[in-house]
């Protein structure tokens, strides 16, 4: 690993935040519970940031202080070793309490997946080429707080 490696990806984690909040769609499906109409205005990056977390979370207690219903993590798991590389994994988990999941028929962890997908597949980042997204994971934090890992 080289000097520089984490500061590039800590670097990179607060680009791929800022990417995300600057998804309206995403901030609306992060912030509000309930079902909404189209024409709902979302909620501004200051009032959805906290909902965007640069760190694992683990056993989330859905009551204070921690009581945000819907949010993401964005972490980095796991490195591999080839020939003359590394080849890094980050995980973005957008995990979103049980309550929450259906929304206007759709399912809420599903929408904000596809959202990030479609706005950072292929994103250059500091320690990486770019990002490519190869699977998704089923993820249960407890027993109301579940989701998907990309």
């Amino acid at each position: 690993m080289d000097k520089e490696f984490l500061i590039r990806v800590n670097n990179s984690f607060k680009k791929i935040k800022t990417k995300i909040l600057l998804n309206e769609k995403i901030r609306t499906l992060l912030y509000y519970d309930d079902a909404f109409s189209e024409d709902v205005i979302a909620p501004s990056i200051e009032t959805v940031s906290d909902h965007v977390l640069l760190q694992p979370v683990i056993n989330v207690d859905v009551k204070e202080p921690f009581n945000i219903k819907n949010y993401l993590t964005i972490t980095i798991p796991e490195g591999t070793k080839t020939d003359n590389s590394m080849v890094y994994v980050v995980r973005i988990i957008i995990m979103c309490d049980k309550s929450t999941w259906n929304i206007n028929g759709d399912v809420r962890p599903l929408l904000i997946a596809q959202e990030i997908v479609n706005d950072i597949n292929n994103f250059k980042v500091d320690f990486s080429n770019q990002l490519i997204f190869t699977d998704v994971v089923e993820t249960v934090t407890n027993e109301d707080v579940f989701g998907y890992s990309l």
